[in-house]
């Protein structure tokens, strides 16, 4: 029979553990995520007006910092005239976004502020030899002013030389106009012979340490497949891009994985915790089923904060090192940021070549379709190792949600 005195210590510690949990869930996370866009909290909190204005100053600010680096003393990008075997060939791809109703933004200023920086940081001894180079596929030609204007910075090739120019090639389709403009650059990089070529568009910044990341990665992981610099087939490209909207929890294996190890961590750390630190003179005594209790109580714990913070956030730790990194399979999308293997450039231009590209059949998926066509596995880099700035695209010129480009 149980005493009044121990019902009454079971309805106050039952009591004090369902205020703790709603302390925890709907206080304490609802504060600590409500500014992070992937989290479950964040929709909470959203207001379209406030999230644009937030997002037009964070790009002002980095347009300030970016001008400011530039006027220093910096030295242009690499010549590679000379013939010396180069390593990565980074190139940007961009057009003129801008408009009346955009205002300035500036991105590929902002792109090639960061690549100069990490060029001249970076220590990889993979790429080690690098050449930056500007692509500009604008229909206006050498008459974009803000390529033009980085031109005594890195070496800029255009498409077109004029806007007559570009009206002459005829192509009604954007999609297929991006494809036709990809075909181009990669045949640009190509022409420097480099081991490696980097694809990225002029709205994304490389973080300081990514190339050390991509070395440390193909060393680990993709050595076997590029011994000696010679290809043996087994990998054409790594992204290091993809969109964090689609990186949070789903059905699939690898991610369900995760959650069970999120589990049976925040068990453990559960039963370890409460008995071991906080009861440890009631440890012995207790029965195998308070344990099992205990450890399952911790797990779904653990499983529902994971799940409401976001995935992309629990993956945060992560960031911490080049060597925290991982490499999966690569997904369908993008083409924000991808460095291709020399040993594929030319199968791959000329299977774009033989392709039409339209609104449900862009060149992401293209690029893709090739790989597997050749029976070739593309990885992707996760988390990313690049922040895309792109709020509004050159496809379709406005960005859905604007809380996807904030940090």
């Amino acid at each position: 029979m149980w005493s009044h005195r121990s019902i009454t210590c079971t309805v106050f510690r039952f009591g004090l553990v369902c205020y703790i949990y709603f302390a925890f869930y709907f206080l304490i996370l609802p504060n600590i995520c409500k500014f992070w866009p992937y989290s479950k909290y964040f929709n909470f909190y959203g207001n379209e007006k406030e999230l644009v204005h937030r997002l037009v100053t964070e790009n002002n600010d980095r347009i300030n910092s970016a001008e400011e680096f530039l006027r220093g003393d910096i030295s242009r990008s690499s010549d590679v005239s000379n013939g010396k075997q180069i390593d990565l060939v980074i190139v940007v791809i961009t057009l003129n976004r801008e408009s009346k109703n955009t205002g300035k933004l500036r991105f590929l200023t902002q792109t090639v502020a960061h690549l100069m920086m990490l060029v001249k940081k970076d220590k990889s001894k993979l790429f080690e030899k690098k050449h930056v180079m500007i692509c500009n596929v604008d229909e206006e030609g050498d008459d974009f002013s803000e390529a033009a204007s980085l031109s005594n910075i890195v070496q800029v090739v255009s498409e077109f030389a004029n806007a007559s120019e570009a009206d002459d090639q005829e192509i009604v389709d954007v999609f297929e106009k991006e494809k036709v403009d990809y075909i181009f650059c990669l045949q640009q990089a190509k022409r420097y012979r480099p081991r490696y070529v980097l694809m990225i568009e002029d709205d994304v910044i490389l973080e300081a340490d990514s190339l050390e990341t991509v070395e440390h990665l193909v060393n680990l992981r993709l050595s076997h497949a590029d011994h000696n610099g010679v290809n043996s087939g087994a990998w054409p490209f790594v992204k290091l891009y993809y969109p964090e909207k689609w990186q949070g929890y789903g059905n699939e294996q690898d991610k369900i994985g995760e959650l069970v190890g999120v589990a049976a961590l925040g068990g453990t750390l559960f039963v370890f915790f409460t008995y071991v630190l906080f009861w440890p003179v009631r440890f012995r005594g207790l029965a195998v089923m308070h344990f099992l209790v205990m450890f399952w109580l911790g797990a779904a714990t653990s499983v529902l904060t994971a799940y409401l913070v976001g995935r992309q956030y629990v993956q945060a730790w992560r960031h911490w090192s080049p060597y925290t990194h991982r490499l999966i399979s690569a997904r369908g999308c993008c083409t924000q940021a991808v460095m291709y293997h020399s040993s594929v450039v030319d199968d791959l231009i000329q299977y774009l070549s033989d392709v039409r590209c339209n609104v449900d059949f862009g060149v992401d998926l293209v690029i893709d379709e090739f790989a597997e066509t050749h029976g070739l596995g593309g990885y992707l880099v996760e988390p990313n190792v690049c922040r895309h700035i792109g709020f509004i695209s050159s496809l379709r010129h406005y960005s859905k949600w604007a809380a996807e480009f904030l940090r």
